[in-house]
């Protein structure tokens, strides 16, 4: 359900009173056997009923028909079955009254199946009205420490418990080792939501959820695409403001992993690029990789954001000084320029001439003179971070060693079961391992702590012209996130007052040769087609066609060229402006309708290969 505000229910999805496992099985290996383990070995309090008319008793205990016949009203609804009955479960569940729901099948849209996007589109518009906070569909469910409640049905599942980290990931495999990988790290995760498609419950407000919760730290989220950018950028600032750290690992940086997150979650993955801006702005902090962002994690769970990016590193080796200094110029990493004051503090306290930045100890010191030079550097107001190269123990008796890490404020480098046990003793103290990662993640939070967060709105206010509101009606009717082929983007973008390249749509080797004429040689020739993104590859882009024969020659050749490709489409495209051409018609001498356009002296002749 929503509260009174609008916000979706996550306290009730991640603490319900009891759980109904609604397809419930005893076949080998059924998630829902999965689920049932996990809940018993973390110890949930609440009610848990399998349901399944087909079955009297399973696991060795009562099975019930149906929601109506359960002992008491269902709170969470955990659905196993396919999309084509999972909706009206979720009915049927609502109105016995449940509150939540995990929404497992995938065929809801994904992968830009036509014949499922109408289902998609009942199921949003039903969790709309009605209220139910559900995560889903694709997803693997949910996991939270406080009431020891999970949806999850991995059999390898760890517990969760009370921390300062939460975890948000569209996919439900990527979840699950996270969890694993943030455990290895001697953490808990405090709770853990699976998205998938994000029909249901989204991101933001499982963000803006955590933004409230006294006890979290940081935010880890993996993101396929973000349906609500307004939304997502208000409740991430809202994190930063409380305190909080988001921490997101947002893909788009190709286009082969565009594709990927269209299949896998059905998701349109924008640019990554465009992303870091906004995300920045909103106090983001954004990480290439999983790997580097579950070591911002171990930063930010045990120290707060420092005050900005300028870095200190420290180290007892030459050689890795050196090694440092390099990679930190790799990472774009600023190390900060000692004062005066700073370094003559530093020379005096390490007893030699001058002192510069990484400083190089070139020893291990006794302890206090070791601590003095760490209070130098932490109290110096050019310096936000500091980084200390140390080794942990491998074996016992190396007591100095052990002293000095007892005063450090960060170290690098991997632990050892000895070095383990020391590690335990400093709760508050950040490990990171590998000197180039730990130069990543920290020049990544360092410069998320010293942009200001942008305090007006993100987006401009909805425009109410006719052609926003056109626009508008045609993606409310999209059960997902859908990519305009280019004539149209050139559209929209005009319409708002763009400067683009006229052009023009034609249908005739006649209309194409006046085309290039008005404009004036040389032009291109170009195919416009939703299907093929890359029209280059196939033939679909001629450059420097200088007279009317080569328009002609461009016009009778491109359509051969379509017809030779595995990306010729057969798909239709009812929005746009241009007639279109079906496959088998490549193949004739039928000329296709072109798009004609120029941007200083040069022209662009594009051809829409979609079918009407």
């Amino acid at each position: 359900m929503r509260t009174d505000s609008g916000k979706r229910d996550i306290e009730g999805l991640l603490n319900p009173r009891n759980v109904a496992l609604v397809g419930a099985s005893d076949r080998d290996g059924h998630w829902s056997r999965r689920v049932w383990d996990n809940l018993r070995r973390f110890r949930f309090n609440g009610g848990v009923f399998p349901i399944n008319p087909n079955r009297a008793d399973v696991w060795g205990r009562p099975c019930f028909a149906s929601v109506e016949t359960l002992p008491e009203p269902p709170d969470h609804l955990a659905i196993f079955t396919p999309a084509d009955t999972a909706l009206d479960l979720l009915r049927r569940g609502a109105a016995a009254g449940a509150r939540s729901a995990t929404i497992y099948a995938a065929g809801f849209g994904e992968g830009g199946s036509r014949d499922r996007a109408c289902l998609a589109r009942e199921l949003r518009a039903f969790l709309n009205d009605s209220g139910l906070t559900a995560v889903g569909p694709n997803c693997m469910g949910v996991g939270s420490g406080k009431s020891g409640f999970t949806t999850i049905p991995d059999e390898t599942l760890q517990e969760f418990a009370p921390s300062p980290i939460a975890v948000v990931s569209q996919s439900g495999a990527m979840s699950t080792s996270i969890n694993r990988a943030i455990n290895a790290l001697g953490h808990k995760v405090a709770l853990l939501v699976s998205c998938g498609n994000q029909i249901g419950c989204k991101a933001s407000d499982v963000i803006d959820y955590c933004a409230d919760q006294s006890d979290l730290r940081v935010i880890l989220c993996y993101i396929e695409s973000v349906p609500d950018p307004d939304r997502f950028l208000d409740a991430a600032r809202h994190a930063r403001q409380n305190g909080k750290a988001v921490v997101a690992v947002k893909i788009g940086g190709s286009e082969a992993a565009r594709a990927s997150a269209l299949a896998h979650t059905g998701a349109l993955a924008g640019s990554s690029a465009v992303f870091e801006v906004f995300a920045s702005a909103a106090g983001i902090i954004r990480l290439n990789s999983l790997e580097d962002a579950v070591e911002a994690v171990e930063f930010l769970a045990r120290s707060p954001l420092p005050r900005g990016d300028g870095m200190a590193l420290m180290s007892i080796s030459g050689a890795l000084r050196s090694l440092m200094t390099e990679a930190a110029d790799r990472a774009g990493a600023r190390l900060a320029r000692f004062s005066a004051g700073t370094r003559k503090a530093l020379a005096d306290a390490l007893g030699v001439a001058d002192v510069d930045n990484p400083v190089d100890t070139k020893r291990t010191l006794p302890s206090e003179q070791y601590a003095s030079c760490l209070k130098i550097l932490t109290n110096a107001p050019e310096v936000d971070l500091l980084l200390v190269a140390e080794e942990f123990p491998l074996v016992e008796g190396v007591e100095r060693r052990v002293a000095n890490l007892g005063v450090l404020r960060d170290v690098t480098l991997d632990l050892s079961d000895c070095g383990r046990r020391v590690r335990d003793g400093m709760p508050h103290v950040p490990v990171l391992r590998e000197t180039e990662k730990a130069l990543r993640v920290a020049q990544a939070i360092g410069k998320a702590a010293a942009r200001p967060l942008h305090a007006g709105d993100f987006f401009a206010s909805r425009a109410h012209s006719e052609l926003a509101q056109r626009w508008r009606k045609r993606a409310a009717g999209l059960a997902r996130p859908t990519a305009l082929n280019e004539v149209e983007s050139k559209q929209l973008l005009h319409a708002y007052g763009i400067a683009l390249p006229a052009e023009r749509c034609v249908e005739a080797v006649a209309d194409a040769a006046r085309a290039a004429r008005d404009i004036g040689f040389p032009v291109v020739l170009k195919a416009v087609c939703d299907t093929i993104p890359h029209k280059s590859d196939v033939g679909l882009v001629i450059l420097n066609i200088r007279d009317v024969d080569a328009v002609r020659t461009a016009l009778r050749n491109s359509p051969r060229a379509v017809t030779h490709s595995a990306y010729a489409s057969t798909e239709s495209s009812s929005h746009s402006r241009c007639p279109t051409v079906s496959k088998p018609r490549w193949a004739s001498p039928a000329i296709p309708k072109w798009v004609r356009s120029s941007c200083s002296g040069w022209a662009e002749l594009g051809l829409n290969c979609s079918r009407t």
